[in-house]
């Protein structure tokens, strides 16, 4: 833990960053000089030495799933465990639980976060670290879901993060196809209980122009548990014409002035 090994005769011996390999070189290297039957002039070596991780370094380590999991409780985990790495030990969040927010807690204080969109959209594994015993992996319950539809790369349902709006929701369902209609997309939205008073009504359908929102800065602010629908451009082809009868290539032409 502090970097350093004390060995009788030698005295302390700075051993940090340094793989098996490395580490038993220069032991090798500092023992042979107080035990020279390990190394001796004539070649012929009695003593011998072997450099081994013991048991206490291979004990495994315990940590504590807790919040929205599938199996909450305590986990012996390998030694090499990351934080990453232990959710599958687990088996991950529950339905209700935060894939956005995925919390590690050590002497209660948290000390890292996975947000498990980046992984699955760009492979990158920001925020894992090495656990430590009686480290604590954290989910809480899930944030602000909407449903995605229609002429979208990806459809499902996703968490968003509080500032994230419909800008954010087409980049993490891999933006709209060839084929969206881009004068319209449509929510579905459920009033907010403190409006619906005032508003009288439940629920409402908010059009929206997307042209405008990918064209510009702008975004759109959506809530929890908004359906927001891409609509499919016509397969009318205004510039053509169809040509029948005893011609010698019947068909579908572009038609210009």
């Amino acid at each position: 833990i502090d970097g350093y090994l004390f060995i009788e005769n030698i005295g302390r011996v700075f051993v940090n960053g340094l793989n098996l390999e490395q580490l038993e070189t220069k032991l090798f290297n500092l023992l042979k000089r107080v035990y020279s039957s390990l190394d001796p002039v004539n070649g012929n070596s009695s003593t011998f030495f072997d450099v081994s991780l013991g048991s206490l370094v291979l004990r495994p380590l315990r940590i504590f799933a807790l919040g929205e999991v599938r199996t909450p409780g305590a986990y012996e985990v390998r030694p090499t465990t990351t934080f990453f790495t232990s959710l599958f030990y687990f088996r991950g969040p529950t339905n209700r639980g935060s894939l956005r927010d995925i919390r590690l807690m050590r002497n209660g204080k948290q000390v890292a976060k996975i947000d498990f969109y980046d992984y699955l959209s760009s492979g990158n594994r920001n925020g894992d670290v090495k656990l430590l015993r009686n480290d604590v992996v954290f989910i809480p319950r899930r944030g602000k879901t909407v449903v995605c539809r229609g002429e979208i790369f990806r459809q499902a349902k996703y968490e968003l993060k509080e500032d994230e709006g419909l800008r954010e929701l087409i980049d993490i369902a891999g933006g709209i196809s060839t084929t969206t209609y881009t004068k319209l997309a449509q929510i579905e939205r459920i009033i907010p209980f403190e409006k619906r008073k005032e508003m009288s009504m439940d629920r409402t359908i908010i059009d929206i122009d997307l042209e405008d929102i990918l064209s510009s800065d702008s975004n759109f602010e959506l809530f929890d548990g908004d359906i927001i629908t891409f609509f499919k451009i016509s397969n009318i082809r205004s510039n053509s014409i169809r040509i029948n009868g005893t011609v010698k290539r019947p068909g579908e032409y572009e038609f210009y002035e």
